[in-house]
């Protein structure tokens, strides 16, 4: 086998599980797909060589994570050898589970894989299952055993017309290590004892939810770290009281399907120390307005000594959407970032309603703007509200692609009539990579720099190879 062998066996082993792909992802990111599942992947090794097969059956952390098909016999086997670890269970009942003819009794041998594997529910530490509506209840019914153990529960039941219930006797009521739970078209009361202690809160389209609901499930979680809220809610334009999540330190709003229900979050959540980011499309009617206004209103409760002082605007997919994300150079935990993008068959401008945002946002403080976009709108009304919302601008940093466009604003603010000057307080520009048109970048950087030679307050231009530190994207 090669200098592999000379490996401790015990390095060898921390080695295959991690190749092997035994942990299932962060909560809500677990990635069904069509490799063979790890238990005859470790199979598949232990035939490699006389000590491999030595190391893989004297090995039981190998034997503890089930997904994809096994036999039942498979999985008695891998029992067997996996000792009394702490089992991964991830079951994919999707519309294929159960369905048409029973040819040669494969249903039933379907359902016995997955009885046998719930039966392990008390000695499991992570669940995640994919459910189809017409088997969903039984499934559920299956789950009576207490889960002493099980910190991580995933359950996908988005394969159908109505939710998927959890009962209040789920796991026999009695699960008390659990710390991250995902739902997604799933009903759960907000008196569940699932929600107790949790860290994070992973819900999806979860249509049944009443804006009163929602506020007293968050109430439940003074211990939540995470919480994420994607698809649809009904939530109706509704005042309630207002509920602190004091550990919360991400918020996510990812593709909700209107800027009330963000504006609703924002309003009946406070978090002392958490990060934002919201992720929606603009529709004809949204008040984005609202929207920027309840997002700064959240982000004054955040417990920080620093302020917002960098901003950066950002383009996504052919510049169908604009990212804005503000954070502090003082403090990481002081961070927002909003993607909005276009699905108003073209009766939206979103750069437009980004730009007219940031008057709205708490920028005031804000130094330094990295522009990593193309065209913002008209020249005029760019640089009127970014001298408007950002009175404290320094430093302008552009990629190659925002230069140009940039830089022609640039030069217009130097022949406009506007007093004081458009972007007068600007005293450096950083341009990275090599911009396009060049020839007319410096012909506009000509132009501002005499301007501002003649006005008495000389500008900075600057090139920084493509090399250099960018701010990171908060969520990539």
């Amino acid at each position: 086998m090669g200098q592999i062998d000379d490996l401790p066996i015990e390095l060898i082993a921390v080695i295959l599980k991690d190749v092997l792909r035994h942990d299932i992802g962060e909560p809500g990111h677990h990635r069904w797909t069509n490799e063979p599942p790890i238990i005859l992947q470790v199979l598949s090794i232990a035939q490699a060589c006389h000590k491999w097969r030595e190391l893989a059956l004297n090995t039981p952390s190998l034997w503890t994570t089930f997904d994809g098909e096994l036999h039942p016999l498979l999985i008695d086997y891998a029992l067997q050898l996996s000792s009394d670890l702490p089992l991964k269970v991830c079951l994919d009942l999707q519309s294929d589970f159960g369905a048409g003819e029973d040819e040669d009794g494969y249903h039933a041998l379907q359902w016995d894989v997955v009885r046998k594997l719930v039966s392990q529910i008390p000695r499991t530490s992570h669940l995640v299952v994919r459910l189809f509506w017409y088997h969903a209840e039984a499934f559920i019914s299956e789950l009576t055993q207490e889960a002493p153990l099980l910190v991580h529960l995933e359950i996908d039941g988005e394969y159908g017309f109505d939710p998927c219930v959890l009962p209040r006797t789920v796991f026999d009521g009695k699960c008390p290590s659990l710390r991250h739970l995902v739902l997604r078209s799933c009903k759960i009361t907000h008196d569940s004892p699932l929600l107790c202690d949790l860290k994070t809160l992973v819900l999806s389209s979860c249509t049944w939810l009443a804006p009163s609901e929602l506020i007293q499930l968050f109430s439940k979680m003074q211990s939540l770290e995470t919480l994420r809220l994607y698809g649809f809610f009904n939530i109706w334009n509704i005042q309630v009281d207002a509920v602190i999540l004091p550990r919360l330190n991400e918020l996510t709003l990812s593709d909700l399907s209107e800027v009330e229900l963000c504006k609703f979050v924002l309003n009946s959540v406070r978090c002392p120390h958490a990060l934002l980011r919201i992720v929606i499309d603009t529709r004809d009617g949204d008040d984005f307005a609202g929207l920027f206004h309840a997002c700064s209103r959240w982000l004054s409760f955040h417990n920080s000594l620093g302020v917002i002082d960098n901003l950066k605007i950002d383009s996504r997919h052919n510049d169908e959407a604009i990212q804005l994300e503000g954070f502090s150079s003082t403090d990481p935990m002081l961070r927002f970032s909003i993607t909005i993008s276009d699905q108003s068959d073209g009766h939206f401008d979103v750069c437009q309603v980004v730009i007219a945002g940031l008057s709205n946002l708490p920028l005031a403080g804000v130094h330094t703007p990295h522009f990593y976009t193309g065209s913002l709108g008209s020249r005029q009304f760019w640089a009127k509200e970014l001298s408007k919302s950002l009175p404290g601008l320094r430093t302008v940093e552009l990629c190659s692609l925002s230069a140009l466009y940039w830089l022609e604003v640039f030069a217009w603010c130097m022949t406009c009539d506007a007093s004081p000057r458009l972007l007068h307080s600007v005293q450096e520009v950083v341009v990275r990579g090599s911009p396009h048109e060049g020839s007319a970048l410096a012909e506009n950087m000509g132009i501002v720099r005499s301007a501002r030679l003649n006005e008495g307050c000389p500008i900075v231009f600057r090139y920084e190879d493509t090399d250099s530190q960018l701010p990171d994207n908060m969520y990539e």
